[in-house]
């Protein structure tokens, strides 16, 4: 059993190779449970090989009878397989019988996986599809309140906002202390977030920002509930927007939609960023909507008449100076303080009473015709205000952001909204849009499971070719890969919601874990036809009677220690607690374990019917031909010679 061992482990192996070299945020978030994986299965490995033999030689028994063990592990002895009882004596004799029809075994498979693959794309399509995630569905234990406001505030109207926040949401049950930042610190990352930050993308009008620490999981309601309670406590602010924000686990990808609005015309920009904030607005099933135009207020520009300076025979560096009197200050000269490394300006400028505009309309500039009043060549103007300009790949960049309110898909609301930006959206001329954040991030992750599928798929079958230099029982192998996939879609045919990242891990697992069980059967099957000389029919059904047992126990001890992930449950050995709720990253593990176990479960049991049969299908298929070309052996309908028929008949 050594090549099945090498073989088993590095297809496994093999499944985890291609998370390596997953370079995104979510590949990095990740990246813990493929390399934990490899670990554990080269250490696994390394056991079976080395080290349990090693002791078996020391502390075994002296006597053995090798040659009576290797007729036993090559033949599975002289016993007759159709006459075992049981539920094995029953599974025996029905792969005696079907295995003269691979034909309809084989229709019958396609058939099954094909109502199977149209259920599912019932359930992802009609007027309430399947919700499609990036992650998971379940809030984070970490609660947020972000409190907006357009317009200029002061740092005590910002207080004053963050300290009634707290006293609306106090006694809310769940809740264990509450820490709150103020002014320019809360508004305006574009960072990461952290337990003392916040979440990720602040927006820029962010006035106070609350931070809510929650009980332990277990010891206070779902944090949805918690959220609820909040926005129910703080009501309306006049004046204010809240927001109130869940760092779930995984990877921050910001909110459920996000468009992103390029183009060369600043003003065109602004048209679009405003026309699809008011249709986001108008949408029941969004909330919390946010964009980056700039806040509004003015700003005042001072604007030179050239060639009226030109004519009086001024300069702009000369006005310019003369302006910074009433602003920043005019610059004199510089100096360096003992033991400092820069340089610290000396500037002149007015007193703070006289640094105001009116000052610009006395203030005087000398020319060659003299003292002239600096208004005649500096005209003041106000203009909205204009913090920032985003721009990305050479073009203006404006983001509109919101959440979708629970209940609703987020894939159909995406796709609402894609539709209304094609056709009924006015946009301007020049305008073009993009989604980012969770539509980006599955498309990305997406390509990425189709890429690893394929290298797996290509490493594995090259394993098994190394294995069996066989190319039908490479392919018979993978097989069992379509199958698994197939049980997938029906377990999520019934799971509430479809997370990408998650089940997306599980599918890719599970090609490196369903493929053992095919190895299983191959491998007895070579050995008997190879070595033991047993017939290709008669050792299909032998391996399907010595084999059953374990690929049956190693699917169950999968599944069953899967079913507290599956669950949900949590049990400490050690304190004896046990809760049906799990904890605060159950769902993290749910939809993995769920795939895991569907796929696997189906998988198994189409592959101890389909291999037996598909390993002896050639030979039933070649008999038929000989009785069609040839005439001098009889062979009934079924493709059996009579000699054979009268060995293997059920009834006999």
């Amino acid at each position: 059993m050594f090549w099945p061992i090498i073989s088993s482990t590095l297809t496994t192996l093999a499944a985890f190779i291609p998370f390596l070299f997953w370079e995104s945020i979510s590949g990095k978030y990740m990246s813990y449970f493929p390399r934990t994986m490899i670990y554990v299965l080269t250490a696994s490995m390394l056991m079976a090989i080395i080290f349990l033999p090693t002791m078996g030689a020391l502390f075994g028994p002296k006597t053995f009878d090798k040659k009576a063990a290797n007729l036993q592990a090559i033949s599975g002895g002289d016993s007759d397989p159709l006459a075992t009882k049981g539920l094995l004596g029953f599974y025996v004799r029905l792969i005696s019988m079907l295995i003269r029809f691979p034909a309809l075994v084989i229709i019958g498979t396609l058939v099954s996986c094909y109502a199977i693959i149209q259920q599912f794309g019932a359930s992802m399509s009609g007027d309430n599809p399947k919700p499609v995630e990036f992650f998971t569905q379940s809030a984070g234990s970490q609660v947020y309140i972000l409190a907006r406001a357009r317009g200029n505030s002061t740092a005590k109207s910002d207080l004053d906002i963050a300290l009634e926040i707290e006293r609306r949401i106090a006694g809310i049950e769940g809740i264990k202390s509450v820490y709150a930042v103020t002014g320019n610190a809360a508004g305006g990352s574009g960072g990461g977030g952290s337990a003392m930050t916040g979440p990720q993308n602040v927006p820029t009008d962010t006035v106070a920002k609350i931070y809510t620490e929650l009980e332990d999981f277990a010891l206070r309601p779902p944090t949805e509930i918690i959220m609820d309670d909040i926005r129910e406590r703080i009501g309306t602010i006049p004046g204010i927007i809240i927001e109130v924000v869940s760092v779930a686990e995984g990877p921050p990808i910001g909110k459920d939609i996000e468009i992103q609005l390029t183009s060369d015309n600043l003003s065109s920009l602004i048209e679009a960023t405003r026309i699809v904030t008011e249709k986001f607005n108008t949408t029941a099933a969004l909330f919390d909507i946010e964009n980056t135009l700039p806040l509004p207020g003015i700003e005042w520009e001072v604007v030179v008449d050239q060639a009226e300076a030109g004519r009086l025979g001024l300069d702009v560096g000369s006005i310019g100076a003369s302006i910074q009197f009433v602003t920043e200050g005019a610059l004199i000269a510089q100096y360096r303080p003992l033991n400092a490394e820069e340089e610290v300006d000396i500037r002149v400028r007015y007193p703070a009473t006289s640094r105001n505009l009116r000052e610009l309309e006395t203030l005087r500039i000398q020319s060659p015709q003299g003292a002239l009043p600096l208004s005649s060549v500096v005209e003041v103007k106000p203009r909205p205000r204009q913090d920032q300009i985003n721009r990305r790949d050479q073009q203006l960049v404006y983001e509109i952001k919101a959440n979708v309110v629970e209940g609703f898909a987020i894939n159909q609301q995406v796709e609402e909204v894609k539709n209304w930006l094609a056709s009924e959206a006015d946009l301007p001329d020049g305008v073009d849009f993009k989604f980012l954040g969770q539509e980006e991030e599955n498309a990305a992750a997406g390509e990425f499971f189709q890429a690893a599928g394929l290298a797996i798929i290509f490493m594995i079958g090259t394993i098994l070719l190394l294995q069996f230099n066989s190319f039908y029982h490479v392919c018979l192998t993978l097989g069992s890969v379509i199958l698994s996939i197939v049980g997938v879609l029906l377990g999520l045919t019934f799971f509430p919601y479809i997370s990408i990242i998650l089940c997306g891990t599980g599918v890719i697992t599970l090609v490196g874990i369903v493929v053992n069980n095919n190895i299983v059967l191959i491998d007895t099957y070579r050995r008997l036809t190879h070595q033991g000389g047993v017939e290709p029919v008669e050792a299909a059904i032998r391996t399907a009677a010595q084999r059953a047992r374990p690929v049956v126990l190693t699917t169950i001890t999968t599944v069953v220690g899967l079913m507290p992930l599956v669950l949900g449950w949590k049990a400490n050995v050690f304190s004896g607690e046990f809760s049906t709720r799990g904890t605060s990253t159950s769902e993290i593990w749910q939809p993995i374990s769920y795939v895991i176990s569907c796929g696997l479960a189906f998988a198994t049991i189409l592959t101890l019917v389909l291999t037996p049969v598909l390993l002896a299908a050639p030979t039933v298929w070649m008999n038929k031909i000989r009785h069609i070309t040839s005439k001098s052996q009889e062979v009934d309908r079924n493709g059996f010679t009579e000699e054979l028929k009268s060995e293997w008949n059920p009834a006999e």
